[in-house]
């Protein structure tokens, strides 16, 4: 009876300890309230992340069922009777060498589709999203229009291994296809997408922070651009390196190089018109370009209710041509002259391949077939052993 009673005493003191509140030390203290914070702030950017989607999905379905007008009719019969005029210019087989290093940078952003032996280059800010889900579309997968980045089957020229990559990028059979985009309303793009729009959507967190280490306006921004660092090892200037959204077109899918075994080099300020151009060239158009297109969120198209009308924008870049960062009628405020000015210096080696090939908005898409650079860039980057990479291509005269 007396060991019940000693018993039962030390379970009283024992609750009476748990049940005193322990003392924290101010770590502990500093520690609880960022944990607070970080997820208080988490929770309000899921927040507007749901609005701003809701409010996209909104905007699609309103935008898709609107009427076309008859000057719409009008402009759509003139943009079907110059596609239908173009024809592919036949390429000729070409015998351009991988460099040593070259492999992963000339064909992670090269979407291809083997049926139809097309092979895309996806170069960011360049509507390469919904190039990237053409490419499913027309490998036939049942969710081409889902996400289409990060997914894990990504058909990637760079997962058919280097002979493959090799033997496709010189095959003239294979349509190889570019959309280019002026840099200077691509580099706004990015900026309102990235350091902006995103992160007040709660979507990306500050790209100043990431990328460059510091909180970044957009005069900071064209100013890092503009540096003269070549080290991809430094975000800072244009290089290899370089972040994807803002690299120099000429870098991606190692273009510089392998350009002229391009069929098809359209551009981004007369998206609507070259897409559907190169479609029909290629016999597409029909099947993969004409309809499907409509209304959609971020990430899933939305479902037509039943009895629905079918929506009256359904081809591809039928409700806008231009991006959702509406950076063209943002522009003004931010590409002053002087600021234009200091961008096409840093780009001065993408607008050398829009005039030597006449890749011109108001023109007609081209091939890049008579591509010859005044200078091999990638040959000039900062480390030594980038002119290796690049192979013979650095070793012959321009």
């Amino acid at each position: 009876m007396g060991s019940t009673r000693v018993a039962v005493a030390l379970l009283a003191v024992a609750c009476a300890a748990i049940a005193q509140p322990v003392a924290l030390t101010p770590e502990q203290v500093e520690i609880r309230a960022k944990h607070a914070a970080k997820k208080k702030k988490q929770h309000a950017e899921s927040i507007k992340r749901m609005k701003w989607e809701l409010a996209s999905k909104q905007e699609a379905k309103k935008m898709a069922t609107q009427a076309l007008s008859e000057g719409e009719l009008l402009e759509a019969e003139a943009r079907r009777r110059r596609a239908e005029s173009f024809s592919l210019r036949p390429q000729a087989a070409t015998d351009i060498e991988l460099g040593p290093g070259e492999f992963r940078p000339a064909t992670r952003m090269m979407y291809y589709d083997e049926s139809h032996r097309v092979a895309f280059c996806a170069i960011p800010k360049v509507a390469c999203t919904e190039f990237i889900r053409l490419i499913y579309r027309l490998r036939g997968d049942a969710r081409w229009w889902t996400e289409p980045h990060f997914r894990s089957n990504a058909p990637t020229v760079m997962t058919l291994g280097r002979d493959r990559a090799a033997a496709i990028l010189n095959d003239p059979n294979w349509t190889k296809v570019a959309f280019f985009r002026d840099p200077a309303t691509r580099l706004l793009s990015a900026f309102l997408d990235k350091f902006l729009d995103s992160p007040s959507r709660g979507v990306h967190g500050d790209y100043g922070l990431r990328h460059f280490g510091r909180k970044m306006n957009w005069t900071a921004f064209v100013d890092a651009i503009a540096d003269p660092n070549t080290d991809k090892r430094r975000p800072e200037g244009l290089h290899m390196g370089t972040n994807a959204h803002w690299k120099p077109q000429r870098f991606t899918c190692s273009l510089e190089k392998f350009l002229p075994a391009y069929a098809f080099v359209g551009r981004y300020e007369s998206l609507r018109e070259h897409a559907e151009t190169w479609l029909r060239a290629a016999g597409l158009w029909e099947n993969h370009g004409a309809h499907g297109w409509a209304a959609r969120d971020r990430r899933e198209r939305i479902k037509p209710t039943p009895g629905a009308p079918p929506p009256l924008r359904d081809e591809m870049f039928a409700r806008s041509a231009k991006h959702h960062t509406n950076s063209d009628r943002r522009k003004a405020a931010y590409l002053t002259p002087d600021v234009v000015a200091k961008i096409r210096k840093a780009y001065a080696m993408d607008y050398e391949i829009f005039d030597k090939l006449g890749a011109h908005p108001d023109r007609s898409p081209v091939s890049g077939r008579d591509w010859r650079p005044d200078r091999r860039r990638v040959c000039d980057l900062g480390l030594p052993r980038d002119r290796r990479d690049f192979g013979a291509y650095c070793k012959k005269a321009p």
